[in-house]
């Protein structure tokens, strides 16, 4: 007989993978549902004041950030801009969202919305006195100089209110 045939062997190997996965996936859903309680779990609306921070689920909730930056594509290192945490806007979703701002090398000021928790390491509430000093992450994607001999920075970071994610900055607005 020509051609790959399938043995028992290879049926079992087959359906014991799947076993696992289904034993791993079945797992997965218990922590959640042990962690969150079982009325947040089979409940039609989103709680996301438990789910963004907490559970198995905090190890999902910032994708790209959990991938080490050898993953990354760019050759830079990730790169920090200062900002200042201007207002607490919200609790939810937990822990809380803030505004911040920052200047460009031309002096206009953007706005992001962003948690605290990614921009800051105080537990900052609607109590915090403001403003507040912060660091976002940005990727660096040009160093150049401006007409005037000014060094400049060109980089990607999180996206202002305006819908802009590509700023050009003085070298003292990053922390490298």
């Amino acid at each position: 007989m020509r051609g790959v045939t399938a043995t028992d062997n290879s049926y079992r190997f087959t359906f014991g993978c799947g076993a696992l996965l289904l034993a791993l996936a079945a797992l997965i859903r218990t922590w959640g549902t042990s962690y969150l309680q079982a009325d947040v779990m089979r409940d039609i609306s989103v709680h996301t004041e438990k789910l963004v921070s907490d559970g198995p689920y905090r190890y999902v909730r910032n994708g790209w950030r959990n991938i080490p930056h050898s993953a990354h594509w760019s050759d830079e290192a990730m790169t920090g801009m200062k900002v200042s945490i201007v207002r607490y806007i919200s609790d939810d979703p937990q822990p809380g969202i803030v505004e911040c701002q920052f200047e460009d090398c031309d002096g206009r000021r953007w706005s992001f919305v962003e948690k605290t928790s990614v921009v800051s390491a105080e537990q900052l509430d609607e109590h915090s006195v403001y403003p507040q000093p912060g660091v976002t992450a940005c990727n660096i994607v040009q160093r150049f100089a401006d007409a005037t001999g000014r060094e400049l920075i060109r980089i990607n970071a999180v996206e202002s209110v305006e819908g802009v994610t590509q700023f050009d900055v003085l070298p003292e607005t990053l922390v490298e």
